[in-house]
């Protein structure tokens, strides 16, 4: 047996240095958040539109959302299992076309419930999407650079929404509120992009017993490296055979502690920042600023979040996971606290950066953990139900918010309410039972399961 026979194929890619097919799979992946983040924002900047043109009440208005979120939640599970049972590639060009169609044919709703029914529909193809498009980052990335590089992709998530907020600026004095659902038209080219040039996963095609597949994929990512071929044998292939996938696997062994605080933290972190979010234009009009200076108010956190998303990504990478994100939900706590306190034009804009910076950028940071804690068996499949979980928190935020306002909650109180769970999500994180910095995703999950 040569000596490259005796390659392990996947500490092999775990070493890679970062190269075009690690550029390009990221640009693609890239895409599918940025419409994610389109769709799964757009109704913030529409509901003072169909608030008014519906006569509906808070309550009401915040359920649209809740819709959207439920939707996520349901296609996270359903395509997320499917995705460790057929692949996450065939899987991720259904949630594509699901959430393209879904949020475009939108246009044409003729009341408020079918915006619901079509707003939950576009949510279970985002759903399915996000956590399948993180477990291939997460499989193809080099061990060095993997939090940074799903921090990059997630990046691409928040430009929807700032995306969602200048077209508003542009095209709702002029058009119809609808106009900006057709945007979404424009994602069924991924589906294309996804089938020609993304690759299955490496590890998912080994622990299915697809070698010959499997070495494909890898003569891809020998020739973008510019390595000479291996001599790739069932030797290089070290993963188990195939195995029932089921919401019972991420209970297993020693999973269930850090299973339970990683939902908790989910949980806690998308309550917060979707509660404070999809009521921020509409509170700000509120309190007395035009709805394009709301508009522009809703850029800040945006733009906070996808630069915070690259810095928290190489914070994990040098110093850890917990660490990272310990200090990110505390300064996200303070920031929010802060939001409601401060009324000054320049210091709302400061103010709502950082609620992105750190509390947005967490949302990615969780994200990198979910896609790195799980056997390959059913990775997809447990950051699916943490993803679906965390969805939990976004169907409350919004329907929290509008039950606060019809409270009587002044905008002060609004904010110190939604600070409280950002800060709770800190204590949580200090108790996670591993502190991944720059490891392989095995070497990881024998940490948790007690084989390493």
């Amino acid at each position: 047996m040569s000596e490259n026979a005796t390659i392990n194929a996947m500490k092999w890619c775990d070493q890679l240095k970062f190269n075009r097919f690690h550029t390009l799979t990221l640009v693609i992946a890239s895409l599918i958040l940025f419409f994610d983040g389109y769709t799964s924002n757009v109704i913030m900047y529409l509901m003072p539109h169909f608030l008014r043109e519906w006569k509906l009440t808070p309550l009401q208005a915040g359920a649209v959302q809740s819709y959207t979120f439920a939707g996520l939640g349901v296609g996270a599970i359903l395509l997320g299992i499917v995705g460790d049972m057929i692949g996450r590639k065939k899987c991720l060009i259904i949630g594509i076309l699901i959430f393209a169609l879904g949020t475009g044919f939108a246009y044409w709703v003729p009341n408020f419930s079918t915006l619901c029914i079509l707003r939950f529909l576009a949510g279970i193809g985002m759903g399915g999407s996000i956590p399948l498009t993180v477990a291939l980052v997460s499989e193809f990335s080099p061990s060095a650079v993997r939090a940074k590089a799903v921090s990059v992709v997630f990046a691409g998530f928040n430009l929807g929404p700032i995306t969602g907020s200048l077209l508003g600026i542009a095209l709702l004095p002029r058009f119809n509120w609808r106009s900006l659902f057709l945007v979404e038209f424009l994602a069924l080219l991924l589906a294309g992009a996804v089938y020609f040039y993304l690759p299955e996963s490496v590890r998912f095609l080994i622990q299915k017993g697809r070698n010959d597949r499997a070495i494909d994929e890898l003569r891809k990512l020998e020739r973008a490296a510019g390595s000479a071929p291996i001599d790739w044998t069932p030797e290089s292939f070290v993963l188990p055979p195939s195995a029932k996938v089921g919401i019972g696997k991420v209970f297993t062994s020693n999973l269930a502690v850090m299973t339970l605080l990683l939902w908790c933290v989910y949980f806690l972190t998308m309550l917060c920042f979707y509660g404070t979010s999809t009521w921020l234009p509409s509170l700000l009009i509120k309190a007395g600023h035009t709805m394009v200076r709301s508009y522009t108010f809703a850029l800040a956190p945006a733009i906070g979040g996808m630069i915070g998303m690259i810095f928290l990504g190489g914070f994990m990478d040098r110093f850890g996971r917990k660490q990272a994100l310990t200090v990110n939900f505390l300064c996200g706590s303070i920031a929010i606290w802060c939001f409601g306190t401060f009324t000054y034009t320049v210091a709302t804009y400061i103010i709502g950066f950082l609620i992105g910076f750190f509390v947005g950028a967490s949302i990615t940071g969780l994200n990198v953990v979910a896609g790195e804690i799980y056997p390959t068996q059913f990775r997809s499949t447990g950051a699916a139900w943490a993803l679906t979980v965390g969805r939990l928190g976004a169907i409350v935020g919004p329907l929290l918010g509008g039950v606060l306002q019809m409270a009587g909650l002044n905008f002060s109180q609004f904010f110190i309410v939604f600070a409280t769970p950002c800060f709770l999500a800190a204590i949580l994180v200090i108790l996670f039972r591993v502190n991944v910095r720059r490891e392989s995703v095995e070497a990881v999950t024998a940490k948790l399961t007690g084989q390493g």
